[in-house]
């Protein structure tokens, strides 16, 4: 009321309290990506229904586990909810760099909500790599043996193909190997695709894969590359791996006896010694080349040995530190003395001689197979030696074929 005592109109006054802080959160990042830059969301509510007037976001760098810089406002409009961090505003995003983020909302009452859970992700921008482990030769399983010539490794059974790989940021996460037959047209196909190389699957934790002998003969380049967890494919491995099957053995034969004599083999000879020789009368086979002779022999002394074993003897040398009858294969050496003190000669005795090479991946014809085989004649060779001088006798017949005795001759005696 006022002085004169008047009574005003009375008029309500209705007002809301809200105390309840506002929610925010940020939307999950991958852990890993290969982008330059960031894309960030997040969302808020008020259950206080004075509104939202602001989200705050904030960011932090991390290299490893230095802090760059440690919780940044990034200047936003109020009420956005969604924003692209890099790749040069408001940092310029760096490989190999973590960022970090966070949100908290304030209400129209004032109220300021409480920070939310941070997410993060880790910049990797860097291709990883893959490396076929060369030049040690795949580890050869099942009983065959490696070999490498002119960078080509030579394998005759299963052999495995290895491998290793790097990423220095988010590591590598699977391997792509590819494998190319040289033999026509064939291009490169995955390993899984090839029949005769075992796995299904190739993540980080296989770095190998067992192979068949596939087609003889054949060359097969492999070629690896890397996939990091971030997403980035790796080049192809310009370090190659050939690998070529190799089952085929090779083939000797004896050259001419005493060849530079201009002589073939001779059913007999008189001699005390000769050399067998082998030059260049072989075949490669599949192309690991020769790593040395057997060269055997027998006569009806050792063929007699109750013991098949003993029946053909190695000829053997002192050159050779691993296995005195594994005779070398240089040009200067396809040759092997026998007789003249290692062996004695006997005369009469008839010498047979057999040879078999062995390539440098552990093929050889069986020994057994040739004295059946249709070519016994090319691998298998005698002679009989025959020493002693001969005597030649003459004598003299008279008119009525009576030897004439040694003396004098009568001349009366017609």
């Amino acid at each position: 009321n006022d002085t004169a005592e008047n009574l005003g109109v009375s008029s309500p006054v209705e007002f809301k309290v809200d105390m309840i802080k506002p929610a925010a959160s940020m939307s999950n990042l991958n852990f890993w990506t290969n982008a330059i830059y960031v894309n960030t969301q997040w969302s808020g509510s008020d259950a206080g229904d004075s509104l939202l007037t602001e989200y705050e976001v904030y960011y932090k760098v991390m290299n490893g586990g230095t802090v760059v810089k440690d919780w940044v406002k990034w200047p936003l409009p109020p009420l956005a909810t969604n924003a692209v961090f890099g790749p040069a505003s408001p940092e310029t995003v760096q490989d190999g760099y973590t960022y970090y983020f966070r949100v908290r909302a304030k209400d129209g009452a004032g109220n300021v909500g409480d920070w939310s859970p941070e997410t993060s992700t880790t910049i990797d921008i860097t291709a990883p790599e893959c490396q076929l482990n060369s030049p040690a030769p795949p580890t050869v399983i099942s009983s065959g043996l490696s070999y490498t010539k002119d960078g080509v490794w030579f394998v005759n059974g299963r052999y495995n193909i290895s491998w290793s790989g790097s990423d220095a940021v988010s590591g590598v996460a699977s391997y792509d190997i590819n494998i190319k037959p040289e033999s026509g047209s064939n291009p490169w196909q995955g390993i899984q695709a090839a029949s005769y190389c075992n796995t299904t699957g190739l993540p980080a934790s296989t770095t190998s894969t067992a192979c068949g002998i596939g087609g003889n003969d054949y060359i097969y380049n492999f070629s690896c590359r890397a996939i990091d967890n971030a997403g980035n494919v790796g080049q192809w491995a310009a370090d190659n791996i050939s690998v070529k099957v190799d089952t085929s053995p090779p083939l000797s034969f004896f050259s001419p006896l005493h060849e530079w004599m201009g002589r073939n083999w001779p059913e007999w000879l008189g001699s005390e010694y000769f050399n067998l020789s082998w030059k260049e009368t072989y075949n490669d086979g599949g192309g690991s080349g020769v790593k040395c002779f057997y060269v055997k022999w027998s006569n009806s002394t050792t063929m007699a040995d109750p013991d098949p074993a003993k029946r053909w003897v190695n000829i053997t040398s002192s050159y050779s530190t691993t296995d005195p009858a594994c005779l070398s294969p240089a040009s200067s050496a396809r040759y092997a003395r026998f007789g003249d003190g290692n062996t004695v000669l006997e005369d009469g005795e008839t010498y047979n001689f057999s040879i078999m090479s062995v390539d440098n991946i552990g093929n050889s014809e069986p020994f057994d197979s040739w004295v059946s085989s249709s070519d016994y004649s090319a691998r298998v060779k005698n002679t009989t030696i025959d020493m002693y001088n001969p005597v030649l006798n003459s004598w003299i017949t008279d008119s009525s074929g009576s030897i004439i005795q040694p003396g004098y001759l009568d001349p009366s005696n017609t």
